[in-house]
Formats: structure tokens, sequence, C-alpha cells
């Protein structure tokens, strides 16, 4: 039955902007309307209605429904501020394609993307994993147990950066239609700190080893030293035998230089505090450091003339 669009229903604005939308459709099914009481207290209604010819011209609504839907209103600006305010990437995405309907500042934030470049398009699109399967795997999981927790994904940033997270996942339903709400907990520079303390590791372990063969190796070369100087004192410097016994005698002599640089290495060199000659020493590891720092890295010139006037520079100063 058809009823005239009563004015104790709407504040006089309202009904204005409700006729002239009801005008234009003929028929309105769930539309969402944001009225005001008659305290002004706003009111959100889901409402249906069809436009009928009433007495005398006057609009009128049959089969008109209005359900009151203010505290589910509510509810979604809450999950709205909540959403835009968590500094966690969160993403909201169709289950079937991966097309992005919301997003909030986090996810622009990390991936470098403006709102425009994702609302709307794929993560195949933006490609935006590192793995184009790893999506797939990830919604059959979430189909199979309702929701995924903490599982590591690997992503691209719209830079082509690579980035490491933890991914948890949950099931909704956005107008009708089956989408994944995603959180994903940045992990980039923890993992960063992980391989360099792995490495680190690995580097001790090395240089434990290390320490533990010089050791072995520098006490054999002193009993070869030892033995070489004793016949070497035993032996006339006219032998043809003496001159051989000194080339033992250097030889181990080098090698123990070689296992002290070893233990130094190893950080299991007992500390002896003295002058150093550091043009002798690095003289003396060059052998070793070539072996260590490769052919890449260039040898710096032979004569710099800053580092010639600031050498001038000091030795005058140095006179007085």
């Amino acid at each position: 039955m058809a009823s005239p669009i009563a004015d104790h229903y709407f504040d006089p604005e309202d009904r204005s902007t409700f006729v002239a939308k009801l005008k234009k459709e003929k028929s309105l099914t769930n539309y969402e309307h944001c009225l005001r009481r008659k305290d002004g207290g706003p009111v959100w209604l889901l409402v249906s209605a069809h436009l009928v010819e009433g007495k005398d011209g006057i609009p009128a609504v049959n089969e008109e429904t209005f359900i009151d839907i203010t505290e589910r209103k509510k509810a979604e600006e809450t999950f709205r501020k909540a959403f835009d305010a968590n500094p966690e990437p969160m993403t909201i995405s169709s289950i079937s394609e991966g097309r992005y309907i919301d997003v909030n500042e986090g996810f622009l934030r990390v991936t470098g993307y403006r709102r425009e470049e994702v609302i709307g398009h794929t993560s195949t699109e933006l490609n935006f994993w590192e793995r184009p399967e790893a999506r797939a795997e990830l919604v059959d999981v979430l189909r199979t147990e309702g929701s995924v927790r903490n599982r590591e994904i690997t992503f691209r940033t719209k830079s082509g950066e690579m980035r490491v997270a933890l991914d948890s996942s949950e099931i909704i339903e956005v107008a009708g239609q089956k989408c994944m709400i995603s959180i994903l907990r940045d992990m980039t520079e923890q993992k960063s700190l992980e391989n360099q303390l792995r490495q680190s590791q690995k580097m001790e372990a090395v240089g434990q080893l290390t320490g533990g063969i010089a050791h072995d190796f520098n006490n054999m070369l002193g009993v070869i030293i030892g033995y070489s100087e004793v016949i070497g004192e035993r032996l006339s410097e006219n032998d043809p035998l003496h001159k051989k016994c000194e080339q033992i005698t250097k030889a181990a002599q080098s090698a123990a230089s070689l296992t002290r640089q070893l233990l130094a290495f190893s950080r299991q060199q007992v500390l002896e505090p003295k002058y150093l000659d550091l043009n002798s020493i690095v003289r003396n590891m060059e052998r070793m450091l070539r072996r260590l720092i490769g052919e890449d890295i260039i040898s710096p010139p032979r004569w710099d003339p800053l580092w010639e006037a600031s050498r001038r520079i000091k030795d005058r100063s140095n006179r007085y």
C-alpha cells in the first residue's frame, strides 16, 4: 500500500536528498542513507522503496523498508580507523583474482605505490609476488585452514626491491564477494641482521679453527727451527750443508711469521705491547693480504700531491 513520504521520517534537508534520489532512480534497494533524528542525532538506515504517484500528485512510496544499521556503521568506522592507523601494511583483496579493494598507509609506505596505482589492480599486475605461484599457495592454505598465521613471504616493491614479511590473513565478505584481509609484518631488516649474525658466527668458527691449526703448526715449526739451529752451530761455515741448514731455518722462520699472522687473524695471539714499524708489517703481510682482498681492489697512485704536502708539513712541525 502506498504511503506519502512523511516529514517525521526525515530532517527537511535529508528528505529533499532522499526524494531527489528516489525520483531519479524510481526504485531503491538496500540504499544506505544517513538521517537525523528529531534530537539531531544521526541514524543510518538501509532503505528499500519504490516511487509511486500519490494523491494530488504528492510522491509516495510503496513497499518501503527501513532497517537501522547505525551500530553496523559505527563498527565499520571503528574498523576503518584501525585499518588506516595500523603501522603494519594491510590489504583487502578479492580471493578469486587478487584484486586490491583497499590498502592502508602502511602498505603504501613500504611498497612505494600511490593509492590510485594499487586500488582496482591485481597483485599480478603489480608484480607483487617474488614467485607467481606464492599467492595461489597462500590461498590454498587459507581455504583449507580458514586462516593464515605468520606465513613467510617475499614481495616486490614499486622500485623492484625484494622484502620479506610474515603474512597473516583471514577470509571476509565485502559486498557479497569473498575477500582476503591481510596484515604484513615487515621482517626485512631483522632478516638482514640474522644473516649478518650467522656470517659473524661463521667467521668466528673459521677464526677458532685457524687459531687451533696455527698453534699446532707453530709447535712443529718450533721443533724444526730448534733442530736446524743446533745442526747449524755444529757445522762449520765452509761446510756445504751449513748454507742449506740456514735455508731451512729461514723457511721455518717465514712459516712461523705466517702462523703469527694467522693467530692475529683468529684473535688468539697473546698481546705483547711494543713499538711497531707499520710499513714493515704491511710488507710482511703483503702475500696474505693479496689473497684476502682479491684483484678487484684498485691500488692507490704511487704519488699523491696532497699526501706529499701533508707529509712535508708534518716533517717541518716535528723539527721544531
